[in-house]
């Protein structure tokens, strides 16, 4: 008996050990079709919807949800799930610093929970009930050392996940970050060949520009000598010819002043002066519109810079400002000096604010929200910035209006 209870206790111990190899065999299998399923694409949607369905199926899970990191690096933002309804979908984005999941962020390590219905820092408790979400494992996305979101798999009842499971999905999740990153990096790719492209068609865009410019220009000038000299002839009629033939005019001097840029002349200059002689060539305007402004200035150390430039930059905002007021509203200015290397120059109206669509877009060449207009203004504005290595950004908010912040380095 004794040596037949040897001997089986040695076949129980190799059918043990057998299992545990052909279930680490078929671990491995399905996660390298998971990796080749994963890495087998570049689109990152796509991309993070893998993930989720291939995790939720080798972990045999209730839930999988990836959550990537924001700009700011303060939120967790649900990019992607598997087995979740809309509610799931659609819940708040995560505090780094106040959620439960937030840990995993900050000290880059594993953490699971038995039962997260008893967890008292974890957010949603409600929703988690109303899921059906019991057991929690959430593993960081890591990449360079610092995590860049989280993958987290959920099963409906109480459940200790054992290491070994812990161990399969953090290999999943460093398979992950790296397709992530790859997929980031063709989108940046992608972006920066459109933009490759938009430059050529710009340059070829502004060849043809001048050499049109040039040719109306100069009938143009002729049209406007003739009719000054016509007598007898309908006076308000002759007064829209004249403004229409205006208007031509400067889109053609618009068309120029882009398509051929004249050399900066750097002089010293005080920014609070050039903003006050911008607002006074549109004095009439604003009382017209019965627009509010209200002026801020700090005392700002004189600048190194083309003043004609920057009041043509600063009149362009001012303008687009007005034109985002139509009814009224109020024109904020505001200068600051931000220490020895820069300062800064703020202008603000009321209005509507720029439509989603077009914010990311606004600086560039024949981009526009007006019905008439060329879409140049905001990119000279933007060129002329530049040109004095300064930097200039738009904060809108729909019924909130739109703010421009410039920065401006001392010399």
């Amino acid at each position: 008996m004794v040596s037949l209870a040897s001997q089986s206790a040695q076949i129980i111990k190799n059918a043990k050990l057998f299992d545990a190899v052909r279930r680490r065999a078929e671990e491995l299998g399905v996660l390298f079709n998971v990796g080749k399923s994963i890495t087998g694409t570049l689109n990152l949607g796509e991309l993070l919807r893998q993930i989720v369905k291939s995790t939720a199926h080798l972990m045999g899970t209730r839930v999988c949800s990836l959550m990537l990191m924001n700009d700011t690096r303060q939120e967790l933002i649900i990019k992607a799930v598997q087995g979740g309804t809309r509610d799931y979908i659609k819940r708040p984005n995560l505090k780094v610093s106040e959620s439960f999941v937030g840990k995993v962020v900050k000290t880059g390590k594993p953490l699971s929970s038995i039962d997260v219905r008893e967890e008292k820092g974890y957010k949603h408790l409600d929703l988690a009930r109303s899921e059906g979400l019991c057991s929690l494992l959430s593993v960081p996305l890591m990449l360079k050392g610092k995590a860049i979101g989280v993958l987290n798999i959920y099963k409906s009842t109480p459940y200790a996940f054992p290491h070994n499971e812990i161990q399969l999905l953090k290999s999943i999740a460093d398979l992950s970050a790296i397709a992530i990153e790859n997929a980031r990096l063709y989108e940046r790719i992608m972006e920066l060949e459109e933009r490759i492209r938009s430059v050529e068609k710009l340059g070829v865009m502004g060849e043809m520009a001048a050499e049109v410019a040039h040719e109306i220009r100069s009938p143009l000038t002729t049209i406007k000598m003739l009719i000054s000299t016509l007598s007898g002839s309908n006076g308000k009629d002759k007064k829209i010819i004249e403004e229409e033939i205006e208007r031509i005019n400067k889109m053609v001097a618009r068309l120029l002043d882009y398509s051929l840029p004249k050399e900066p002349r750097v002089e010293i200059m005080d920014v609070n002066k050039i903003l006050d002689e911008a607002i006074l060539l549109l004095e009439h305007r604003i009382k017209q519109q019965k627009i509010e402004v209200k002026k801020s200035y700090s005392k700002i150390p004189p600048l190194e810079a083309d003043q004609e430039r920057l009041r043509q930059a600063f009149l362009n905002l001012s303008l687009n400002a007005l034109d985002a007021m139509p009814s009224g509203g109020t024109l904020t200015i505001s200068t600051s000096d931000l220490g020895r290397k820069s300062v800064q120059v703020r202008i603000s109206d009321s209005g509507n604010g720029i439509p989603p669509r077009v914010k990311d877009k606004i600086f560039l060449p024949f981009i526009t929200t007006k019905e008439a207009g060329l879409g140049l203004g905001l990119s000279i504005v933007n060129r002329a910035i530049n040109e004095h290595r300064g930097t200039i950004k738009v904060e809108s908010h729909k019924n909130k209006g739109t703010t421009f912040t410039i920065k401006l380095p001392r010399s």
